[in-house]
């Protein structure tokens, strides 16, 4: 045997280029499953917020146990759950499958509750300005007019 020749080279290139690539593979697959977990952690926090808040009226303890069950459903741990009258707070944790739950669990936080009461106007009046139509609210004319002004 010759040791100039390079007999086997390729073999040797083509084994590390192999290594690399399945080292990426394996990275893209890991960061895939912790922003999945991360997704799962949103849902279950907010499906568990939900039933929550529904639940508001029995007490914090029904509410904080429904959302149990329900974060328990989507594969979630409850973390913190709080109730400010009718608003429920929800934090979760979920752990990424395989060796990757090892390094830590993600979290996610949410909020539910009724919605804010709406102002309705029922009617108004113009005065001293015919353009404004009728029901149009006097802070309405105050922003409108304010937003044709040149600046």
């Amino acid at each position: 045997m010759n040791p100039d020749r390079e007999e086997g080279f390729v073999a040797v290139a083509t084994a590390g280029l192999v290594l690399v690539l399945v080292g990426l593979a394996t990275l893209v697959a890991s960061l895939g499953a912790v922003a999945v977990a991360r997704h799962r952690a949103a849902t279950a926090a907010d499906l568990a917020a939900l039933a929550a808040a529904q639940h508001a009226v029995e007490g914090a303890g029904k509410a904080c146990g429904m959302a149990e069950r329900v974060a328990a459903a989507q594969g979630a741990r409850i973390v913190d759950c709080a109730l400010d009258g009718a608003v429920a707070t929800v934090e979760v944790s979920v752990r990424p499958p395989g060796r990757l739950g090892s390094f830590g669990t993600a979290h996610a936080r949410a909020r539910a509750g009724p919605a804010r009461p709406q102002v309705q106007v029922t009617r108004a009046r113009t005065v001293g300005n015919p353009r404004w139509p009728a029901g149009v609210p006097p802070e309405a004319r105050h922003l409108r007019t304010q937003a044709r002004k040149p600046g």
